[in-house]
């Protein structure tokens, strides 16, 4: 039966055939029935990467398979959560390696993504930390991958954005870590071109975010807020926390019964929520001891937080240029949204450290890398290709794991092999593959 399904922007929004198969013997069935269909994990990639008129949701296939506590590896169904993974590892002294900016992301999705987080400066994307993964073909046929077997289609995968095969179980990489709380480091900064000095001077911070006011002009363009941290060790924690230094715990989640009204949307409204998120850094700079939950994952505790953008969706536009232009390309950038008067709730800028060669399409390359959320409105599309005309000239790309409405020039380097693993997404950037 047809449903109407969207992604966490919700734009675009389509009619889809979505089956949620409980066993891989269901999955090889149904891909061998169908001309063509997309695996889906959670839904939070933004854009159209994992809708098509057919969807395979791989939600059932969310279980824990093994952990080896002493060589710090898991193994789980690539329908799991990142979030279901930290409810499981955290407490036993273990974190991931790299996460994006939501734990309400699946295995399978983090990798066809190829994900990366905070560090990534340091420490690169998820295809880091994965040992192997076993895959489905268009043919039916389950393959296991690692970086000695079927090599190349275990690295074509990461980037790929489900192209490639579906995936169905993988076995990764995890930090160890002595406390489940980060000491952080907030710092308040004048505007772009000194948040770019600041970033460059904190390299040595494991992570690295900044947030940034798009609306100001002149010299308090791209004002904002350095966030830096490290994990914290035992001794750091406070008397009563020593006793439980390694809490998950369940956090208690907002839900927003409604999509907000345009006017809530207005330049004004968005001017406002940026004044008060950058005046409420009172001090230039602030120290404190977090939970991983709160410095990772912010946004989580807003079930629903894409209902700030009304019920015509958003799209968050997500751009990487080359560290030798990229500080220009980020200032051409900022002037261009602040002149559209286009503000975003969500803004940020980090650092990008060299890319995994051997993982073609992934996105994180060495260079500048700012995701902006854009409501969608008519002035939307022009903003896009004005967008995309700056990345374009500077060498940059857009992240596909983001992306509903850019243009094919600057999404990079495109899985392209013919086979039945076709996306909306593909579909709109590679016209010529059927």
């Amino acid at each position: 039966m047809k449903e109407f399904v969207s992604n966490w922007g919700n734009y675009p929004v389509l009619s889809a055939e979505m089956t949620e198969p409980p066993f891989e013997s269901d999955i090889v069935e149904f891909v061998k029935s169908k001309q063509s269909a997309i695996a889906r994990g959670m839904g939070r990639s933004y854009g159209d990467a994992s809708l098509h008129h057919t969807i395979i949701s791989t939600k059932k296939l969310n279980a824990i398979l093994d952990f080896n506590e002493e060589e710090g590896l898991i193994k789980c169904q690539a329908g799991i959560s990142l979030e279901k993974i930290l409810a499981f590892i955290v407490p036993k002294g273990f974190f991931l390696y790299v996460t994006p900016g939501t734990k309400y992301v699946s295995i399978g999705g983090a990798i066809a993504a190829d994900v990366h987080g905070k560090n990534h400066h340091l420490e690169g994307s998820f295809s880091n930390y994965v040992l192997e993964f076993r895959m489905i073909d268009s043919d039916g046929v389950v393959h296991r991958c690692s970086k000695n077997r079927n090599e190349q289609l275990f690295w074509d995968t990461f980037g790929a954005m489900g192209r490639t095969g579906i995936i169905l179980d993988a076995t990764i990489r995890l930090r160890r870590i002595q406390t489940s709380y980060i000491f952080q480091e907030k710092i308040k900064v004048r505007n772009l071109r000194e948040m770019v000095e600041m970033l460059e001077k904190s390299k040595e911070f494991t992570y690295n975010v900044a947030w940034l006011d798009m609306l100001k002009k002149g010299n308090s363009l791209g004002r904002g807020v350095l966030i830096r941290g490290e994990h914290a060790r035992k001794n750091q924690l406070h008397q009563r926390a020593r006793s439980k230094p390694l809490i998950w715990g369940k956090t208690g989640n907002v839900n927003i019964p409604f999509h907000f009204p345009d006017f809530l949307l207005s330049r004004l409204a968005v001017n406002m929520f940026n004044s008060f998120v950058y005046l409420k850094q009172i001090r230039e700079k602030t120290t404190s001891l977090v939970h991983l939950d709160t410095f990772f994952y912010p946004l989580d505790r807003i079930s629903n937080w894409n209902s700030f953008y009304g019920k015509n969706g958003f799209i968050q536009y997500h751009l990487v240029c080359p560290m030798e232009t990229g500080d220009t390309c980020i200032k051409k950038v900022a002037e261009l949204v602040s002149s559209f008067g286009y503000g975003s709730f969500l803004t940020v800028l980090k650092i990008l450290g060299k890319s995994q060669e051997k993982a073609k399409y992934s996105f994180a390359q060495e260079g500048y890398t700012m995701a902006m959320d854009v409501k969608m409105s008519k002035q939307t599309p022009e903003l896009v290709s004005q967008l995309d005309e700056i990345i374009y000239e500077f060498g940059g790309k857009v992240y596909l794991a983001k992306d509903a409405m850019s243009s094919k020039k600057v999404a990079g380097e495109l899985y392209q092999k013919k086979n039945k693993f076709m996306s909306h997404q593909a579909e709109r950037l590679l016209l010529h593959v059927r």
